[in-house]
């Protein structure tokens, strides 16, 4: 089996997964009118994601690191069909919120397997580079659905948008596949040991990740209300879309030079410290200009913690309990962001509420730095310092 085809295969359908779960997001309006029902309803069709994430993520995990191929050929066989299966009946809201369902149940599967494949398949020197691609794929196809999803309507039409949306996860299903077909479990997964627990350090990174994605998410469904009395409101889409590209680049570059060089504190310091940056220029300034370059910068730094935190997980993790860390922080990933989104919506309708709202989400980051500091070197991985 070739490492690198199994992760092409992989990273392209965990790209799937996101095109799918963010299909309707940008064109929520238009999707109402074509199926003929409500905007609300139309926002289940994202929500549902999330929550089927947050209640499935522990047990589907679980299986992960018990019976890894069957449980990953699920994951991909629930995206890739619930992708095609969408074209059934494209106008039908019941049925399109039956296939995301489908769909957001693979979810877990393919997430929790962010540190599960480099750790299987790849040697130890390789891994930070193997989970930067396949949380690369995370940030890919994100920004395809809501930087192209409105343009493929627009040129093709809402059933085609639909089609091409779905080729991804054909493709995705076709690579893993093929890469696994024969293939087993490395033997080491297998050692018996004493029961696994959880960590200090993983309920720590699981904090990390719970305010670092909650931010990201916040900021990323509330930019347009927070900038609309600043006269710019129409670029928050053009921001958000550079702000997650910079963030691609950022977890293609950071998360190596981080675990090569052993800085993860001090990463983790450095993005809430530009992220909170980054809110108080978009609470006090109204120039297109800095709150663009700001937000650039902080995607970069910001999007990349993922990569980061999940290879800090990895290092510091058994090989046959990566599934139940992975999926666990990822877990409080989803949850920060249903939480801080909800919290955003209180705050924003205040008086004040831009200033409120950074504030609020400051104290979030702010609250790290204590917490980031306190962790003592037993805790943080040496492989950096054992690669040299």
């Amino acid at each position: 089996m070739n490492k690198w085809f199994l992760m092409l295969g992989y990273g392209t359908i965990v790209a799937a997964s996101q095109m799918l779960w963010l299909t309707f997001a940008p064109i929520t309006t238009i999707a109402a009118t074509e199926m003929n029902t409500s905007i609300s309803n139309i926002g289940i069709l994202s929500l549902v994601f999330p929550l089927v994430y947050i209640i499935l993520a522990i047990p589907l995990s679980r299986w992960l690191d018990r019976s890894f191929i069957p449980a990953i050929i699920t994951g991909v066989l629930l995206t890739g069909v619930g992708g095609v299966l969408r074209l059934a009946a494209p106008f039908s809201f019941p049925l399109q919120l039956s296939c995301q369902i489908i769909i957001s149940i693979g979810q877990p599967l393919l997430l929790g397997s962010l540190a599960i494949v480099p750790v299987y398949y790849f040697n130890e020197s390789e891994r930070p580079l193997a989970i930067s691609l396949g949380s690369l794929s995370l940030f890919i196809g994100i920004i395809i659905a809501t930087a192209g999803g409105a343009l493929i309507y627009y040129r093709a039409g809402y059933t085609s948008m639909l089609l091409m949306e779905a080729i991804p996860g054909i493709l995705g299903m076709i690579l893993v596949g093929t890469a696994l077909a024969g293939t087993k479990i490395p033997t080491f997964v297998r050692r018996k040991g004493p029961k696994f627990r959880f960590t200090p350090l993983h309920y720590k990174l699981a904090i990390m990740l719970f305010v670092g994605m909650g931010v990201y998410d916040a900021l990323d469904t509330w930019l347009q209300p927070m900038i609309s009395g600043y006269g710019i409101s129409n670029q928050a889409g053009n921001i958000l879309a550079l702000m997650t590209f910079m963030g691609i680049l950022g977890a293609g570059i950071l998360p190596q030079i981080v675990s090569r060089k052993n800085m993860r504190k001090t990463a983790i310091l450095a993005i809430a410290a530009v992220s909170i940056i980054a809110l108080a220029v978009v609470s006090l300034e109204k120039n297109l200009f800095l709150i663009t370059g700001f937000f650039a910068i902080d995607g970069f730094f910001l999007l990349a913690g993922l990569p980061i935190i999940i290879e800090w997980a990895e290092s510091s993790t058994p090989a046959a309990n990566q599934g139940q860390v992975t999926g666990f922080i990822m877990l409080f990933g989803n949850l920060g962001g249903l939480v801080l989104i909800f919290i955003g919506d209180f705050l924003i309708s205040l008086k004040n509420g831009n200033l409120i709202f950074a504030a609020v989400m400051s104290l979030f980051l702010v609250a790290l730095i204590p917490m980031v500091m306190m962790i003592p070197p037993t805790q943080i991985s040496t492989r950096g310092i054992e690669s040299k």
